[in-house]
């Protein structure tokens, strides 16, 4: 079964090197997402988190990359949330894993 997991923030973490492991935080509910303003700037946000290979191991089966990120306009408040639909289990946390 898949759930839609909504981007309720990121940060940077630690850098190693030339790279810098993302973390992104996720919830199962829409209002408590983090908003964008447009729709435009939630779609260029969405080729952003899918360039980061982010893995959560909170997923049915073991370990999830999410891809596909997608928007939705928030209901009953202004601006737009990303979400990513998967096999997901609990709330939690995700990293980029390249």
């Amino acid at each position: 079964m898949t759930h839609r997991a909504y981007i309720t923030g990121w940060r940077d973490k630690d850098s190693i090197g030339a790279r810098t492991p993302v973390e992104v935080n996720f919830s199962f509910r829409p209002e408590e997402a983090n908003a964008w303003p447009s729709k435009e700037a939630a779609q260029s946000a969405c080729s952003v988190f899918d360039s980061y290979a982010i893995r959560v191991e909170w997923a049915e089966g073991g370990p999830y990359v999410c891809k596909n990120f997608q928007v939705e306009e928030l209901v009953g408040s202004p601006g737009f949330v990303i979400f990513c639909d998967g096999p997901f289990t609990f709330k939690a946390t995700g990293s980029k894993v390249a």
